[in-house]
């Protein structure tokens, strides 16, 4: 086996990088070599002996960095930067200038703006009191941003449970479409488990007879199916499910014309997506407005 410079370069900065963490209270773990798929280290912030905030890290070495500027230029590549924005937890980006001959302390810069995505591409200095500062007060906030990029609206964690949740304010808006699509998929699953019998596994609808339970939970269900209509005909979706559900409700309601107005849209959908693969869901759509016409 042959190791090149390159490859002593880019885990000398791992290492390099993974101590300095390791040193102000994170639980590093490795990507195994050979195994980097765009994360190098996986990292946990420890505190009061608990670990709770994961965060993942990717570090650039490279010698045409010298460490003596404030500010760096770098423009990560935007598949890169794809791929870190689909990872479940933020992604942080380390610059680490090549210096291993250096026995003193050598000076790297932390990126971890990419709910900005990669527009941003100033890397600042950074020394350990500026690396703990960030992840004592910054990397939280980073978590947050992290869940509301991906259409969660969640608190500032913190290690303990938080009698006072803080939310920072004038963020929510510039994720709106995400927020929205998020409440949509979540009002349906509400929405439509209303309606279902997990102990016969069929929907209401299918049912001869009703307990009262079953009533009291239809009407239950008129809330969340109201502000489901709403968001459907706002952002326009074309998701069949979605205005399947809203038909069963109002069947169930006893409001014929209503349900059907929304099984004939949602079979419109169906039978116009280009794919063709949904004949069960169209055989089901059909029989939805059959069995309403024998009603």
């Amino acid at each position: 086996m042959i190791i090149n410079d390159n490859q002593l370069k880019g885990n000398w900065g791992e290492q390099y990088i993974a101590s300095k963490l390791s040193s102000l209270g994170c639980l590093v773990r490795h990507v195994p070599q050979g195994h980097d798929t765009g994360v190098d280290l996986y990292c946990e912030k420890v505190e009061n002996d608990i670990p709770y905030l994961h965060f993942w890290c990717q570090i650039k070495t490279s010698n045409k960095w010298k460490g003596n500027r404030n500010t760096i230029s770098f423009r990560p590549n935007k598949n890169h930067v794809n791929y870190w924005l689909n990872q479940p937890v933020p992604v942080i980006l380390f610059i680490v200038p090549d210096l291993r001959q250096q026995n003193d302390y050598v000076p790297f810069y932390i990126f971890s703006e990419f709910h900005d995505h990669y527009r941003q591409s100033l890397f600042k200095i950074i020394n350990n009191e500026k690396l703990r500062d960030f992840l004592n007060t910054y990397l939280s906030y980073e978590s947050f941003l992290w869940d509301l990029k991906n259409g969660k609206v969640s608190y500032i964690k913190g290690v303990k449970p938080q009698y006072k949740k803080l939310i920072p304010k004038g963020l929510a808006l510039n994720y709106e479409r995400d927020l929205q699509l998020s409440l949509l998929c979540t009002l349906h699953i509400l929405a439509d488990d209303f309606l279902f019998d997990e102990k016969t596994r069929i929907d209401f609808i299918e049912k001869m007879n009703l307990t009262q339970d079953e009533i009291n939970r239809i009407h239950e269900s008129k809330k969340y199916i109201r502000l489901l209509e709403e968001l459907v005909y706002l952002l326009k979706d074309r998701h069949y499910h979605y205005y399947e559900t809203i038909g069963k409700y109002y069947e169930l309601e006893g409001k014929i014309n209503k349900a059907k107005k929304y099984y004939s849209h949602s079979l419109t959908l169906l039978k116009s997506d280009p794919h063709k693969e949904w004949e069960s869901e169209i055989e089901r759509i059909n029989y939805h407005l059959i069995r309403l016409k024998k009603n």
